[in-house]
């Protein structure tokens, strides 16, 4: 979240920048490391900011710990961004990790995360992996959406089962999935937002589903921001978002 409240300004600042954050870089509500670099940092890339992410210590909720630089790169120009449609997958790449806890959670993890990725007919390649520090345990399905990856994660905690850590991740997939048509992720539908309002030109995208988040964002940009911002589609439902271009303004929000 502390990335997320400085990379824009950083990014239109006019030279690069190098930020290292210290704390939680897999907790609750709140996106971990691997979909930023994996979801996040690819959708930057596509509206013309480019951020390098490295992860030197994982932080698991609630002792955190962890450490994360991000380079990020001069933007001479936010781009618009245009997605027709996300096409259906039928693969995924999953991760099981456990830091500083027995490996047999791991393996269950895995074990439960596979059987279910397979039901839901998808092609599985799972990685097992050990990491410094902990306590913690977390596990990831990254699908090959384009233009950009979409990760799917669950967090372990005391008292949640491995198999429960599991079926949490999975059923994100499995309501993704269930989108029709497919679109952009609903976490990574609220966070495009900022960045493409502040593009030249026109943007227009669907997302899997419409969130609160999404919802809200809208309407804090909107009261510093002379842009017209659609979001079509019921909440918790599929829609599309669209953002005019700079030069179609949105009347002055009202008091």
């Amino acid at each position: 979240m502390v990335l997320h409240t400085v990379y824009l300004p950083l990014a239109l600042a006019g030279g690069p920048s190098k930020v290292t954050i210290e704390g939680g870089t897999h907790v609750k509500a709140s996106p971990c490391f691997h979909f930023l670099d994996a979801t996040w940092r690819r959708y930057m890339e596509e509206i013309g900011i480019h951020v390098k992410l490295r992860l030197h210590r994982s932080g698991f909720y609630p002792r955190g710990g962890g450490l994360v630089q991000a380079d990020i790169a001069p933007c001479a120009a936010v781009r618009g961004l245009t997605i027709e449609r996300i096409e259906p997958v039928r693969s995924a790449r999953a991760f099981s990790a456990v830091a500083g806890l027995p490996e047999h959670i791991r393996e269950r993890q895995a074990d439960t995360a596979h059987v279910k990725l397979k039901r839901l007919g998808l092609a599985v390649d799972m990685e097992r992996e050990t990491w410094q520090g902990g306590p913690g345990t977390v596990v990831g399905v990254e699908l090959p959406t384009a233009p950009a990856p979409t990760l799917f994660f669950a967090i372990g905690e005391r008292g949640k089962p491995a198999e429960r850590v599991a079926r949490e991740a999975v059923d994100q997939v499995e309501s993704f999935l269930a989108a029709d048509p497919c679109g952009v992720d609903e976490h990574s539908a609220d966070q495009l937002v900022l960045p493409l309002a502040l593009a030249e030109g026109p943007s227009a995208f669907p997302v899997a589903a419409v969130s609160s988040h999404l919802l809200t964002n809208v309407g804090v940009i909107q009261r510093f921001i002379e842009r017209t911002i659609d979001v079509e589609g019921n909440l918790g439902r599929e829609g599309i978002v669209r953002l005019a271009g700079a030069n179609a303004q949105a009347p002055p929000p009202s008091v």
